[in-house]
């Protein structure tokens, strides 16, 4: 059935199908569901429910990730972002902190790793940055501030916090160097 097909006397009212209401105007869901209801002929109702939002996403969460692994996993809480990258990857999903795990322990060819690009961290450190979080330095290396440390304690007093984060950091410590994420990240071979 076409639209014109659905306009007027086929749903018999002399109002234009589908009806359109702006969403600013207060009480346009209501109407639109009484519409509805009257063209079909029984009650439909809608519930709104709330949409998760996964941890990825909050951005207060990203800059506490981003501190932790700044202060927990880089000497002097100094770091590039090819490292931060590195880390990043790994700590997004169980399957990549194995990897990079097995990878450390010399169990994978380091150039197997495929380690993706977040713009997300880019645009956390410079939230982070513009919050005196952190300090970047010389333009590819980041340090974590006096601030940003004390952001991480009061995080770490917290026991639900970055759960996942301590064990993925236990794991791994300080192994990540800037020296081997170096060589992992140049060092493809391609058959």
């Amino acid at each position: 059935m076409s639209a014109e097909e659905l306009r007027g006397d086929d749903l018999g009212s002399d109002r234009a199908w589908p009806p359109s209401f702006p969403e600013h105007v207060p009480g346009a869901a209501v109407a639109a569901q009484e519409h509805l209801s009257a063209a079909l002929g029984s009650t439909i109702s809608f519930r709104q429910r709330p949409t998760p939002l996964a941890p990825e996403f909050r951005t207060t969460w990203r800059l506490v990730q981003l501190l932790y692994l700044l202060s927990a996993c880089c000497r002097g809480g100094k770091s590039s972002f090819r490292r931060l990258h590195v880390l990043n990857w790994a700590a997004r999903s169980e399957r990549n902190r194995a990897v990079l795990v097995r990878a450390l322990r010399g169990q994978l060819q380091p150039h197997s790793l495929l380690v993706r690009v977040e713009p997300s961290l880019n645009r956390a450190v410079d939230l982070a940055a513009g919050e005196g979080l952190v300090t970047t330095l010389d333009g590819a290396r980041i340090e974590i501030t006096d601030r940003g440390r004390v952001v991480v304690k009061e995080a770490l007093a917290l026991e639900d916090c970055l759960i996942t984060e301590r064990a993925f950091v236990r794991d791994v410590g300080m192994r990540v160097t800037e020296k081997w994420v170096n060589e992992t990240l140049t060092s493809r071979e391609f058959p």
